[in-house]
């Protein structure tokens, strides 16, 4: 995929929005009806001040909306898949409204900026049958950005509990991710920093061969977890304060529905 047309799906989502994307298991319910019938949301988004009150925030929510989502008419997902749901849209949606802002304030140890500009959810990609069809279904990829390199960088999210002790593997990165990105001709096989883990756990838990000079994923496969988010956050204690973005856009779910504007799909179509 050139960068060019990259950037018009940016304008484009960033111009519509999440719109259309917060569809629960593509049926009919979607989060803005959760968000307008929980009364604590917008008091819980505003207790966010630090990584471990978001986490906090996760449970409480992906518990109150799961409780309410299998009620619902439309439901056909277990009480734990509308959960695992739910913590899968908010990682999306707290990693690509915050990206770019959180890759320019962090060096790795070796001394390089990486950089992931532009993201735009895989999803966006899909919402027209044209596009359905070239990019298909989530095999492991869930954004897309352009990397310092001014290369097109594929994405994956994950919003694990900060505590948890469950491991990045391999086949994540390589059955997943990779396989999805080159498949698609989004990535090249030899392209470095061509993918990015986000997610919200420990670099520790990160499996071996992955940490491994030697693998061949090393140098194209970046992880940005809790380790980095805490520095982060001690260089900049205000990142969660009120006037933050994600949080302004969190209160925003209410305001989505389940249908991107028509004109936005047709421009789709023709990219």
């Amino acid at each position: 995929m050139d960068i060019q047309r990259h950037e018009k799906f940016y304008n484009l989502f960033k111009e519509n929005g999440w719109n259309g994307l917060l569809n629960v298991h593509g049926t009919p319910m979607n989060l803005p009806d959760f968000v307008k019938q929980n009364t604590s949301w917008n008091t819980a988004v505003d207790s966010i001040q630090n990584i471990v009150d978001f986490n906090n925030f996760v449970k409480q929510k992906c518990f109150e909306f799961a409780t309410w989502a299998v009620k619902q008419k439309f439901n056909t997902e277990t009480f734990n898949n509308n959960k695992l749901w739910f913590k899968g849209i908010i990682g999306e949606y707290f990693y690509i409204e915050n990206i770019e802002y959180l890759m320019t304030q962090i060096w790795s140890t070796d001394g390089k900026n990486y950089r992931f500009d532009h993201p735009v959810p895989a999803s966006f990609y899909r919402l027209t049958k044209k596009t359905r069809l070239e990019f298909g279904e989530d095999y492991g990829v869930d954004v897309i950005g352009i990397n310092r390199n001014n290369e097109i960088a594929v994405g994956q999210i994950k919003n694990w509990n900060i505590f948890s002790d469950e491991v990045i593997s391999y086949s994540d990165v390589v059955s997943n991710m990779f396989c999805d990105g080159v498949s698609r001709d989004w990535i090249y096989p030899k392209q470095n920093e061509s993918m990015f883990v986000f997610w919200l756990g420990k670099i520790k838990n990160i499996a071996k061969p992955l940490k491994d000079m030697f693998c061949p994923m090393y140098n194209k496969v970046q992880y940005f977890g809790y380790d980095d988010l805490n520095v982060i956050h001690q260089g900049d204690p205000q990142f969660f304060a009120n006037h933050n973005h994600f949080k302004t856009s969190l209160k925003n779910i209410i305001n989505y529905n389940n249908y991107c504007d028509k004109n936005i799909l047709a421009t789709i179509e023709t990219i």
